[in-house]
């Protein structure tokens, strides 16, 4: 296939301001504070709707930047109003509300992000009860937003270690994407002998997601990002699950994933850290066929008919599921490559069948010549809302292979996707999930005259990019990003989402299917959109290679210069 480099100068409806239009409220001016968001929710827990609304003191009608930020309930019963600050820290860029019982006691808290504008794409957040009629934090500020910390050092061999400074335990990441900058800037010799120390360090939360469980409760999915020799230096990124436990703040799990790697745990400084070595979907080890003695030998019609019931049980004879296990989406495909059509089944927890949330959703194939079956998770999340299966051929000469699309229900509106292969009976990835869903990583760093740079690196091979952003000037320079006159003040970063669309297209008509994706880059915090990045992926050798690349920028903002 031959490449294509597009960059659309023309301007694109910006889709980014109206996504964020929080539960449909508008901004109503009152006097020198503004409506940001209403909603009508039993919050104090007497059985009749109260009316919360937030608000916020603004500098102009066009600032984004929101000071003061409040709650402020009418209780429904007692028509009494109380008013609370969303914490010690109560400003930022666009703050919204989700309404969730965070503690699982029956009775809905208000959970608040409010973008930071920092260069770390930092949100702030806080998590608020008012049950009794009487604000409180449910969890204060600080510890809410108090992320995991690390040590962060080069070490030789284009390595860096990560120690956590709460339990002690290290990961070692492989940083050798960076060679060539570390060269230049005296870091490393050519052998990967560091000549220099360099301590990096980790962001606080870009990202902290309520993720509703079966049960009813909530697991909270927090995002890091590590830097190394800069802040534009991306080296990891940290993942960590939390959940009020008995009125504590408690977490369940951490991950760090180095840039380019498979994830790994939190792990002991004697092991080395298992991210230090990239790993390839040829060396990922795969999930067996499950024990013949749990389950059936051959499935009959029926209960392979049963099985395919979209939004139905699933539950095969002798086989031990988890209840209210639900099929999300189901086809009919040889994927184990034996010549035998196979029954290819996507399944998730949900509280009903007409929930659009599902958890610890899996893939399950049964073969269609044995009626044993094979199953994979879709990934370390693996929840989302109304996930979707497709299976085709995605690389060449090989049977068909499976592809998950999961969207997440964040605010970025990210799908995660999976590709999996079941060849031979054995379930396992055929491409690494973190660069599968990555897209184009790519850097996005401020810089004079009102320019904005887009990098992507050696690891994807698309155009480096400039983009004039003078139309965002008022903006930038109230947030002293730059002077009147251009000069950049300080050094500030954009960012890149992963995926918000993805679709597989058959392009050349081979066969074969490639990706389409579509990732929104954005510049001093995330609603503050710049351009959209559409590509178009093939699979070769078990990694997506970039086959097109066509830049769609917001509003006014125009490109200054590509490739």
């Amino acid at each position: 296939m031959q490449k294509r480099w597009k960059i659309a100068a023309s301007a694109l409806l910006c889709l980014v301001t109206a996504s964020f239009a929080a539960g449909g409220a508008a901004l109503a001016s009152e006097g020198s504070r503004v409506v940001i968001q209403q909603a009508k929710a039993d919050l104090t827990g007497d059985g009749v709707a109260d009316t919360l609304v937030m608000t916020g003191s603004k500098e102009s009608p066009d600032s984004p930047y929101i000071r003061n930020i409040e709650l402020e309930l009418t209780d429904g019963k007692s028509k009494e109003t109380v008013r609370t600050p969303i914490g010690d820290i109560a400003e930022g860029y666009n703050p919204k509300f989700t309404l969730l019982d965070a503690d699982h006691d029956g009775v809905d808290d208000v959970f608040v992000a409010a973008d930071t504008g920092g260069s770390g794409g930092i949100v702030e957040y806080s998590l608020i009860t008012f049950k009794g009629g009487k604000p409180a934090e449910l969890v204060p500020q600080q510890v809410l937003n108090d992320a995991p910390q690390f040590d962060v050092t080069f070490e030789d061999g284009f390595k860096a270690k990560l120690v956590n400074k709460q339990s002690g335990k290290s990961t070692t990441v492989d940083i050798s994407r960076g060679k060539d900058n570390y060269l230049q800037l005296g870091i490393y010799d050519e052998q990967g002998k560091l000549l220099k120390p360099v301590q990096g360090w980790a962001d606080g939360y870009g990202l902290l997601e309520p993720q509703k469980q079966a049960d009813g409760s909530y697991v909270f999915e927090g995002v890091q990002q590590v830097a190394g020799a800069a802040h534009v230096d991306r080296i990891a990124t940290v993942y960590s699950r939390w959940a009020i436990q008995d009125g504590q703040w408690t977490q369940l799990g951490i991950e760090i994933q180095g840039v380019g790697e498979q994830s790994a745990g939190d792990t002991n400084g004697a092991s080395g850290g298992a991210a230090s070595t990239p790993a390839s979907a040829a060396t990922a080890p795969p999930v067996p066929i499950l024990d013949p003695a749990s389950t059936p030998t051959h499935a009959s019609p029926d209960a392979t008919s049963s099985a395919w019931s979209i939004n139905g049980l699933f539950a095969p004879a002798h086989w031990d599921i988890a209840p209210n296990t639900y099929v999300l989406d189901a086809k009919s495909s040889d994927v184990t490559g034996d010549g035998t059509v196979d029954n290819v089944i996507l399944i998730g927890r949900k509280d009903d069948a007409a929930s659009v949330h599902a958890t610890d959703i899996m893939v399950a194939v049964m073969d269609g010549a044995s009626g044993e079956y094979a199953i994979r998770s879709v990934g370390d999340m693996g929840m989302g809302y109304e996930p979707k299966l497709f299976v085709g051929q995605f690389e060449p000469g090989s049977s068909a292979q499976v592809l998950t699309m999961v969207p997440t229900g964040g605010s970025g509106g990210i799908t995660d996707i999976n590709l999996f292969t079941f060849a031979d009976g054995w379930a396992a990835p055929l491409v690494d999930r973190r660069t599968l869903n990555r897209g184009v990583p790519f850097d996005v760093k401020f810089a004079e005259d009102f320019q904005v740079a887009l990098f992507s690196g050696e690891s994807v091979a698309a155009p480096d990019i400039a983009l004039d952003v003078h139309s965002h000037k008022e903006d930038y320079v109230r947030m002293g990003i730059y002077d009147e006159d251009g000069h950049l003040l300080k050094s500030f970063t954009g960012m890149v989402d992963p995926f918000s669309l993805i679709k597989p297209v058959d392009e050349d008509g081979d066969g074969v299917y490639e990706l389409h994706g579509r990732q929104l880059i954005s510049g001093a915090y995330h609603a503050d959109g710049l351009a959209v990045a559409d590509t178009v992926w093939s699979l070769q050798d078990g990694a997506p290679k970039l086959e097109s690349f066509q830049l769609q920028p917001y509003g006014d903002v125009t490109v200054e210069a590509s490739e």
